[in-house]
This record gives structure tokens, sequence and C-alpha cells, in this order.
């Protein structure tokens, strides 16, 4: 597998591993990018690997620091309300970045720390259809064998 892709995998078991209130585990799908689908039941969590990886000019003399990105989004229907579940999700949003944030990523021991990047709490695309969608990236730093 790719370092990429067991960054998802595991990011995916640490988020429905951490109960979020009113979201099933169940709920929580690992998808190449997060988008909404009638397949999806709601409340929904998409765990995705759309964005490109960076890789910077550090690291050390033999090894580079790559970063690979995993988005994390809520949906949650909304009847056209700005304030229905407005407090639930950001709250999911804050537990999901606390639980990554600074930290390693069991699983993956290339893996040395985790980046939080913020996307739109509320992103306005979706309302007008009916849902919320909310996320973050999640940008996972790797040291690796340079070569």
């Amino acid at each position: 597998m790719s370092v990429h892709y067991d960054c998802a995998v595991a990011a995916h078991a640490a988020i429905q591993g951490l109960s979020l209130t009113g979201l099933a585990s169940a709920s929580v799908y690992l998808q190449k990018v997060p988008l909404l689908s009638n397949e999806l039941a709601m409340p929904a969590c998409t765990v995705s690997t759309y964005l490109p990886e960076t890789m910077a000019n550090r690291g050390t003399n033999v090894r580079d620091d790559v970063g690979y990105p995993v988005t994390v989004k809520f949906f949650y229907r909304n009847e056209q309300s700005l304030t229905s579940n407005h407090a639930r999700i950001t709250k999911w949003r804050e537990a999901v970045a606390k639980a990554f944030r600074n930290q390693r990523l069991a699983g993956v021991s290339s893996v040395a720390t985790c980046e939080v990047q913020p996307m739109l709490a509320f992103g306005p695309g979706g309302f007008s259809s009916g849902y919320d969608d909310s996320g973050l990236t999640l940008r996972f730093l790797s040291r690796e064998v340079r070569g």
C-alpha cells in the first residue's frame, strides 16, 4: 500500500473510534473524493485522499519530509435552516482536530506529526441543496528515505 492510502485508512479508523455524538461509525466513509452521494447515510463523514501531497525542501541529508493530506468532510441535512446542527458540526470538527493535531499516526510508522488545516466551517455550496458541509484537512508529515 502507499503511505497516503495508509494515512487515510488509519485516520478513518481513528475517526470511527471517536464515537462522535449523532454520527454512527458506519456513517464514516473512506472515499477517493469528499463527495456526498445518495449511497451515504446522513449524517455522514467522508475521509478522502483527493488533495495533492506536499514535498518540501526540508528533512535530513538522507530523508525527505512528505505531507500526505487526508480530507475529512461532514455532511448533515439542514432543511434550509441557518441554525440547525450548528453546535453539533462544530463539535465534531473540534473533536477531530484535537485527536490528530500535533500527533503521530497509529499504524503508519513514518508519520512524525499531523498538521490540521481547517476548511470552511460551513460551505455555502450545499446549503441550497439542503445539506450542510464542513471540513478540515489532516496533513500527515512523513519522513521518508530519499532515493
